[in-house]
């Protein structure tokens, strides 16, 4: 079924209803419209963070570049579960020098949404390149991101040894902290 800009869609972004306004966000995002554009960048900023998740993951299924900034500015003004999803937002839209800029934040959460959004860019080899800078300027944040990067990878054991190699000597930290990961993924947090 195609909706394009119903007005009834429109209509349903003002909706007191959170998951409401949701399932209008992702109905606008599925139509692939681009005059939805400027309604997508405002449900960025809607007070309910699940409406805000999903208007990250409709403006990146949209394809429309000019979300770009708007998506960088709200990986710094957000917090939490959001991040993830606006990371891997901007790394669909290959918003590389957005993603490698997001590395030297201070806040470690908007470093491991870039990580995310860097595992979504299309140029894998440059991604895992630009991480090893990164794991060298940085490598008091290794043990978080070499388990992402593990998963990024997608088995190239050769960078991702470079990469561990670079992030941390003792690889049975690196380990260590892997299966924690994997714990907690398996628990739900």
């Amino acid at each position: 079924m195609e909706y394009g800009l119903a007005p009834e869609l429109i209509q349903a972004l003002s909706d007191k209803r959170w998951r409401k306004r949701a399932q209008a966000v992702e109905a606008l995002g599925r139509a692939g419209d681009k005059r939805a554009l400027p309604y997508l960048v405002r449900a960025l900023n809607d007070r309910k963070s699940g409406v805000r998740m999903v208007a990250a993951e409709a403006l990146a299924q949209l394809g429309d570049k000019r979300a770009v900034p708007h998506l960088a500015q709200a990986l710094y003004s957000n917090k939490g579960r959001v991040l993830p999803k606006i990371g891997w937002a901007l790394g669909r839209l290959g918003a590389l020098s957005e993603l490698v800029r997001a590395l030297d934040d201070r806040r470690w959460h908007v470093r491991e949404a870039a990580v995310v959004g860097l595992g979504e860019v299309g140029k894998k080899a440059e991604a895992i390149t630009l991480l090893g800078q990164y794991l060298e300027r940085d490598p008091e944040h290794g043990r978080e991101l070499v388990y992402k990067l593990v998963k990024l990878s997608e088995g190239s054991t050769s960078a991702l040894a470079r990469l561990i190699e670079t992030a941390l000597v003792d690889r049975r930290d690196i380990l260590y902290f892997a299966e924690v990961q994997k714990r907690r993924e398996k628990r739900g947090r």
